[in-house]
């Protein structure tokens, strides 16, 4: 935070009003804000914090579904930002899975459920000083490395997604494809995993007609989500 600080102050010293942080962890993210807040505060600059991929305590998807969104160290993600950076400095020999997938048979307390937790890498200690929760629900959390998916190796950081159209299902000889990634801001399946677990309670029934009844038609939000890229091509059908 001091380190941070001192940069805003070199930085509004030399004439510049707004910063833009890209923050490459999610467990930075409550420090990363709090830093805007107290940037803010005391120099003025006009401060703004952003992600690469939102992580999924923060309402995003993750990078890669084999990881349930608990890709937290040297995951997906932050390894295919290395390799694309920095691809010497990634041990690809030692890749391994190491995902706490234990987190999962908790309904309420996780990454992207309605309950945190303080986050350390041995989880709370005992009296004794002693790791307070079973190995196996902390140890996958360590900092060691990823799987042996090709997408890891290759440098660009992409998933491959695969669809199969059956072209013999059309009359015509030629066909154009067109292919459109979005991004949703507020996945569907987000909300529908909120409403059904929290309670039934007054503020629950806020949100949900607040969500239902928005009126999005129009803006770049439509449909609650925004188009990335899209792109076409012609097939011949044999």
């Amino acid at each position: 935070m001091a380190t941070l600080v001192d940069i805003g102050r070199s930085l509004a010293a030399s004439g510049i009003t707004r910063v833009l942080f890209v923050n490459g962890h999610g467990g930075n993210s409550a420090l990363g804000q709090v830093a805007n807040r107290e940037l803010r505060r005391r120099f003025g600059l006009r401060t703004f914090f952003t992600h690469p991929g939102v992580p999924v305590d923060q309402g995003g998807t993750g990078s890669a579904p084999s990881e349930y969104g608990m890709g937290v160290h040297g995951g997906h993600g932050e390894t295919s930002l290395m390799l694309h950076l920095r691809p010497d400095l990634v041990r690809m020999e030692l890749a391994r899975a190491n995902v706490p997938t234990a987190l999962r048979e908790y309904r309420h307390i996780g990454f992207g459920k309605p309950v945190s937790f303080g986050w350390t890498s041995d989880g709370p200690l005992k009296a004794d000083k002693t790791p307070a929760i079973p190995a196996a629900y902390v140890h996958e959390t360590h900092p060691v490395n990823v799987g042996a998916d090709p997408a890891y190796a290759d440098g660009s950081g992409t998933n491959i997604v695969r669809y199969e159209v059956p072209l013999t299902a059309f009359a015509t000889k030629n066909l154009v494809i067109t292919a459109t990634l979005y991004y949703q801001s507020i996945p569907p399946y987000f909300l529908n995993d909120r409403f059904s677990q929290a309670p039934n309670g007054p503020a629950t029934q806020r949100l949900y007609y607040l969500t239902s009844n928005l009126q999005t038609k129009g803006t770049p939000i439509e449909n609650w989500k925004v188009q990335i890229v899209k792109a076409s091509e012609a097939v011949a059908v044999p």
